[in-house]
């Protein structure tokens, strides 16, 4: 099953938005198709890869991918001709701390969206696989203001897609209520707290796609 590794700190770039980061994932799969880190990418089957219509959503992404510098050429964004486009490598190399789903995922684009794809990557790259002795290494608990700052993803998107992954399965989202703490504040009010979400990305559903 060929997987798309990316390092934790594109996973979590404030700088990409969804669509770019799904785009990101398709060049650095085709750098290893296509042995190069100039790959040769055609504009409509790169539309219809990512569910985009629009030929200036997709200038805008390739645009931003230019500003951040994983794109180190001026890609000419045209239809009927090949685009090439060079990749910066070094950006990409797993180093340490990386993430790795498979490719197949990028198929459930129409059903999950950008953001979804973009909120798996980012909850995985949470989890610890390899520590599998330790039940909490295997899901994440991080809150909303945290998934917003570094994806960029507002937390009513947030809330949105997470139902979707769950609908596809894809995801498993354990809730937690508000509790009470047992103290009170100096004006005699109930203190109470509320635990963040649990997030089980289901790799094993993934890995059948």
């Amino acid at each position: 099953m060929p997987l798309i590794i990316v390092p934790n700190s594109i996973v979590r770039d404030p700088n990409l938005k969804p669509l770019e980061f799904c785009m990101l994932l398709w060049f650095h799969y085709n750098t290893f198709l296509q042995k190069s880190n100039i790959i040769e990418i055609g504009l409509q089957p790169l539309k219809i890869r990512m569910d985009v219509s629009s030929d200036i959503t997709m200038k805008t992404a390739f645009k931003n991918l230019q500003d951040q510098q994983y794109i180190l050429n001026n890609v000419k964004v045209v239809n009927k001709t090949l685009m090439s486009i060079q990749i910066n490598s070094k950006k990409l190399e797993r180093g340490r701390w990386f993430t790795q789903l498979p490719k197949s995922l990028l198929t459930k684009m129409d059903k999950i969206g950008h953001r979804g794809i973009r909120l798996l990557y980012y909850y995985e790259s949470y989890i610890n696989r390899n520590d599998r002795n330790k039940p909490s290494s295997q899901f994440t608990f991080v809150g909303f203001e945290k998934i917003t700052e570094h994806t960029g993803i507002g937390k009513d998107a947030i809330d949105k897609y997470n139902q979707i992954l769950v609908k596809e399965k894809l995801l498993h989202i354990e809730k937690h209520k508000s509790d009470y703490t047992g103290q009170y504040t100096d004006d005699d009010k109930q203190v109470w707290t509320k635990y963040n979400n649990h997030y089980d990305v289901e790799l094993g559903k993934i890995y059948e796609l």
